[in-house]
């Protein structure tokens, strides 16, 4: 039973509007992104670069890849449309489905490098993304993966009660930061690959 690209969205009153699910790779790498992300969808990209098939290839022999070569049931870039605490969720999560009885939720990275800070960020959308497939599903999902491609890892996110309260407060300041318009500056690795860096946006281009 695959539900390819079958949007889950809910009813939902007013609410502020975040958009999930943006790759932090270098310049460029964007596009890039998105040609694996083609391919792993099964879209034929006839003049996808050997790149780009070897990281996707690279996946599907993964551990998660050949447990979701088994599934009963799968989904491929699901668009989701969701309401979570007053924030309008929208996003599309790259793979999910269900072997041996577990609900699997899994994203594809094509970063160069993975830093602590962005697993962070990625975590925090994973988390929102489990949140609007438990809803859409009626059930509970079993185990999140992040799938760095690059280096061939698998990262398991934790979906505790604590990793929940965390989730909950960082919506709600961004809640309170588009309502008040004001976004505080946080410097990090992402200003390497941000073509607004020093520029409309006035955080320094970050030292080498």
């Amino acid at each position: 039973d695959e539900m390819d690209a079958a949007p889950f969205s809910e009813e939902f009153g007013e609410a502020d509007d975040f958009e999930a699910g943006t790759e932090g790779e270098s310049p460029g790498g964007a596009e890039f992104g998105d040609e694996v992300h083609r391919l792993l969808a099964g879209i034929d990209v006839p003049d996808a670069s050997p790149q780009a098939r070897e990281l996707a290839l690279r996946f599907v022999r993964s551990a998660t890849g050949l447990r979701a070569a088994r599934a009963s049931r799968i989904g491929r870039e699901t668009p989701i449309l969701f309401d979570y605490d007053g924030l309008l969720i929208r996003g599309a999560i790259d793979l999910w489905f269900e072997e041996s009885g577990e609900l699997v939720l899994a994203d594809c990275k094509t970063d160069t490098y993975i830093s602590d800070e962005r697993l962070q960020e990625y975590s925090m959308q994973l988390r929102l993304y489990s949140i609007a497939l438990s809803r859409a599903l009626r059930r509970r999902v079993d185990r999140v993966v992040l799938a760095a491609l690059r280096s061939g890892r698998e990262i398991a996110v934790s979906l505790s009660p604590d990793d929940e309260r965390a989730l909950s407060h960082a919506v709600g300041e961004f809640r309170e930061a588009h309502r008040a318009g004001s976004f505080p500056l946080r410097p990090g690795t992402q200003c390497s690959w941000c073509k607004y860096v020093a520029g409309a946006c006035p955080a320094p281009i970050p030292a080498r």
